[in-house]
């Protein structure tokens, strides 16, 4: 129904025709879908009567495909509170609110009647939110959602990881997450049924409920600081439904619980050498790092640490992948293998990957993909053509771009995205790559999630000469007017805001050890930064 007339004389008008239990202002709860899932709690009845409605309106909406996801949130709400759909009212100023409900309808409703839709007119907002996550019964909290859990998800010193995971790093030390600080392990080599109540792990959990920060979590500090969506808060929001469980943690902080997402490094087999990263975590590097005089690391884990992650096989619902490249890695296969062979298919599989070898041993990881409910792969790509071969060396961009074409082809649902790391080096080629890839059909604009590098510090944007970082700001200001109207999740404009950010700290470009990295390994494989990145002579 359409009514040419503002909203408020709609629910004027609504309010003489039905028994209006109540009005939710939807952007009210846009941050807190939980605290609207458990007003909706108290409202739910046995038996409504056949005059009672319950009215949603609104003029604003975040996007990340043909609907809003508050739009969509109403209806994942309602279903997992059994309200009929009939008794729901939608009062927006969206002209295209037919098209977008009738899809989640279809798609997403568990009552085949239709909410009552009424358009009316006024100003109607779309905008992007990478904060925003969708209420949905995989991420969020069922019913009676606790004070307890909403209290400690608007903690900025809180996270969930402490209690439902931890990472095992290619070195074997065991680390609370994978952005925490690498000089700070918990762990070495250690059993899992040891490391979740270490004393290391124990202290986190402690600092954590009494609002104390942690040195552990520092990079995800450093993120908020930019204005960066951090992992600390997208894991509070994926494992919301965990948080309620917190409250049995002791006062010495021991927490009788599971380990319900893995992060594995099985050993640091890889194929490429890229100029970011050491023999420590890609064997590839082997042959330059003892030509560079560099401690050269060969890691794998203990024989039996498939073994012990199999006794709880049954208990994980996430396994995070990388490595290392991990889709050349026999442990990757083995565990992907058990879980089909337990019919475990709904476990969510999420891969960093070089993104150079799809196939292993006569293995297609494209056969194991399509058996799983929900597979998420993120690129390590950062730049395209002979940019992306000099920075991370043994690259062959025409089997990226190969690669790319087989999976839409194979694979065309799998959650796909670029993950790219920012540097100094190629921060103002990015969005060439970013634009490149988007206007020839290989990702959407919003499949890509810039990140800026921190370690090694010499390469980070923070540290970029004032000269760069205004040609920097300039070339992403203005790739923003292109991405901002098509980036409905958000993530990518998130990512190029802290960007943004992180180029305002004052910190000093550090000449001599950005050079002598760069030369010394341009030295020894026949290259030169200069005739690859022209753009950077200012860097002179």
């Amino acid at each position: 129904m359409t009514i040419d007339d503002t909203m408020d004389n709609c629910l004027d008008m609504l309010s003489e025709q039905y028994d209006i239990l109540h009005t939710f202002d939807i952007i009210q709860y846009k941050s807190n879908l939980l605290l609207l899932q458990q007003e909706l709690v108290k409202l739910h009845k046995d038996v409504f009567f056949p005059n009672e409605r319950i009215i949603f309106t609104i003029q604003e909406d975040v996007y990340n495909n043909s609907y809003g996801i508050l739009l969509k949130s109403i209806q994942s709400i309602v279903n997992t509170i059994d309200i009929s759909n009939f008794f729901i009212i939608i009062l927006t100023t969206n002209t295209n609110i037919l098209s977008e409900y009738s899809n989640i309808l279809t798609n997403h409703s568990s009552d085949t009647r239709s909410f009552e839709i009424i358009q009316c007119s006024g100003i109607y907002n779309t905008y992007n939110d990478a904060s925003i996550i969708e209420f949905s019964p995989h991420n969020t909290i069922l019913s009676n959602v606790s004070d307890y859990t909403l209290n400690l998800l608007n903690d900025d010193c809180f996270c969930v990881l402490p209690w439902v995971h931890t990472q095992t790093a290619v070195s074997g030390k065991v680390y609370p997450c994978c952005n925490s600080l690498r000089s700070l392990p918990i762990g070495q080599h250690t059993l899992h049924k040891n490391i979740v109540n270490s004393d290391n792990l124990k202290n986190i959990r402690k600092n954590m409920l009494q609002h104390i920060e942690n040195k552990e979590c520092t990079n995800c500090y450093i993120d908020e600081k930019f204005k960066k969506t951090s992992l600390r808060m997208t894991s509070n929001k994926k494992f919301a439904m965990q948080i309620d469980n917190v409250r049995t943690t002791t006062a010495d902080g021991s927490f009788n619980g599971k380990l319900i997402k893995w992060d594995l490094r099985f050993n640091n087999l890889c194929n490429l050498k890229c100029r970011t990263c050491s023999s420590a975590t890609s064997t590839a590097w082997h042959k330059d790092a003892t030509r560079l005089g560099y401690s050269d690391e060969i890691f794998k884990q203990p024989d039996n640490i498939i073994q012990q992650h199999m006794q709880y096989i049954d208990d994980v619902e996430q396994i995070y992948f990388a490595g290392g490249e991990p889709l050349i890695m026999d442990e990757h296969y083995c565990i992907l293998d058990e879980l089909v062979k337990r019919e475990r298919v709904t476990v969510e599989l999420v891969y960093n990957t070089n993104f150079t070898q799809l196939s292993y041993k006569g293995k297609s990881i494209f056969d194991y993909w399509k058996r799983f409910d929900s597979v998420s792969v993120g690129a390590s790509l950062d730049a395209m053509g002979n940019k992306a071969e000099y920075w991370r060396s043994g690259t062959k961009w025409n089997i990226i771009e190969k690669n790319r074409r087989l999976m839409m082809d194979e694979c065309p649902n799998i959650s796909f995205s670029i993950d790219a790391t920012v540097s100094l080096v190629n921060a103002l080629h990015i969005v060439d790559f970013h634009r490149n890839w988007t206007d020839r059909g290989f990702i959407t604009a919003d499949q890509f999630n810039p990140k800026f590098l921190i370690t090694p510090s010499m390469f980070s944007i923070i540290q970029a000469p004032r000269i760069l970082k205004h040609k920097i700001k300039a070339k992403i200001q203005k790739h923003l007017e292109w991405l901002i109207p098509l980036d409905r999740v958000g993530r990518s404009t998130n990512g190029y805001t802290a960007i943004l950010n992180a180029i305002e700290d004052n910190s000093a470009f550090d000449y001599d050890g950005f050079w002598q990295k760069i030369n010394e390994v341009d030295e020894i494989r026949n290259e030169n930064l200069l005739d690859v990145f022209p753009e950077l002579e200012c860097l002179k």
